[in-house]
């Protein structure tokens, strides 16, 4: 690259947040044409386990002292049990899979087994849960040989909306992110956000769902494997450009302005610019079903018992107040489904119940209630 053409690209307006590593960014466009050959994972038996929250360091075995139960675990004396160690990430995958046996404990600070499974589909739904864990958190005295594999070959999981589908295994460096999976004619599928990279469940959706043509990054935190799904089944990666990293430089298609964009592949579909948790946050509305998915822009907290945008907002430079203008945009599309990155999803009766939520959790966050033009406009 010659000295006028670094600079005039140097010069691209970008937003804060971005400019001091823009350079960097412009150097490894620069430098390498190709993508990165994935690393090499060791085998199953051999590999080391992430400590929570830090990625750099492999720090124990499945048999070291952070891999044993948590105190506040129940049911621990009986033959047949599960339990959660301290390497819990508090994602929350385990209860919303499995939700009469995983619960959150308030003095463990963690997710932990708060029963046990009593019948056969319980326990099934237990070990989808072990097979969701990022951090492979759970455990259970009596797994059968191959009891894991079917409880993967359950996803993709259908939901309430149809033709969005759960993924199921969600991986550490995505912070423990849901993912789904959009049916449409013609066979251009989509996946929204990537689960944890699995050969058998990449051939599953391939054999059995008519493969992925599309992947959505909402943001760059749930780009966990994309690269690996895309090689595997040969999908086009979409991601906006105030969102690029190291991680999705390669991606092929950078949106570039403020959308909407109606993604064609899968009639009444809009992709949509949102920012707020990032700088180029993207969510999906999925008009057919009324679905909006959310990435981390909007959630249910059943702890709390209503809609939250809190613990979304430390994250870049972007603020709160962006935040809500981005939610209050949405509102003007009509969806009556969340599917979230984080947290539950949720299934409003009507737009008034939608209008009820939104407008509390603003209240109780800390932001300007709607006011009556906007409860009029919005419904």
């Amino acid at each position: 690259m010659n000295g006028m053409a670094w600079r005039a690209a140097t010069q691209t307006s970008l937003p804060a947040g971005h400019a001091a590593i823009r350079g960097q960014r412009l150097r490894v466009h620069a430098v390498a044409e190709t993508e990165p050959a994935p690393m090499k994972i060791a085998p199953t038996r051999e590999r080391l386990f992430m400590l929570p929250y830090d990625s750099s360091k492999l720090a124990f075995r499945k048999d070291a002292p952070e891999r044993q139960p948590v105190p506040k675990n129940v049911g621990l004396e009986a033959k047949s049990h599960f339990y959660v160690d301290s390497t819990c990430i508090k994602c929350a995958a385990c209860e919303r899979e499995a939700p009469e046996t995983f619960g959150f404990d308030a003095d463990a600070d963690q997710w932990v087994a708060t029963a046990q499974p009593e019948t056969a589909e319980g326990r099934r739904a237990a070990l989808r849960a072990k097979q969701c864990c990022p951090t492979f958190a759970i455990h259970t005295s009596d797994l059968q040989k191959g009891e894991m594999r079917e409880a993967l070959l359950e996803y993709p999981q259908a939901t309430v909306c149809e033709g969005i589908y759960a993924l199921g295994p969600r991986a550490y460096d995505g912070f423990g992110s849901a993912s789904y999976l959009i049916t449409a004619e013609g066979g251009e599928n989509l996946m929204f956000d990537t689960p944890r990279y699995t050969p058998l469940l990449a051939q599953h959706i391939q054999d059995d769902m008519g493969g992925v043509k599309h992947i959505i990054i909402s943001h760059h935190d749930t780009a966990n494997d994309h690269a690996k799904w895309a090689k595997d089944l040969r999908a086009k990666r979409h991601v906006h450009r105030f969102d690029l990293t190291e991680g999705t430089l390669y991606c092929e298609e950078k949106r570039r302005d403020m959308g909407p964009w109606a993604f064609k592949p899968v009639t009444g579909s809009v992709l949509m610019f949102t920012p707020g948790h990032t700088e180029g946050s993207m969510c999906l509305l999925h008009k057919p079903s009324g679905a909006l998915l959310a990435g981390d822009t909007l959630t249910y907290d059943p702890k709390l018992g209503r809609l939250t945008t809190n613990g979304f907002t430390n994250h870049g430079p972007q603020s709160q107040e962006t935040l809500w203008s981005t939610v209050k945009r949405l509102m003007m599309h009509d969806w009556l489904h969340i599917f979230p990155s984080r947290g539950f999803p949720y299934h409003f009766k009507d737009k008034e119940e939608r209008l009820k939520m939104v407008n509390e959790m603003f209240v109780a966050e800390g932001g300007t209630p709607l006011t009556e033009k906007d409860l009029k406009y919005f419904r």
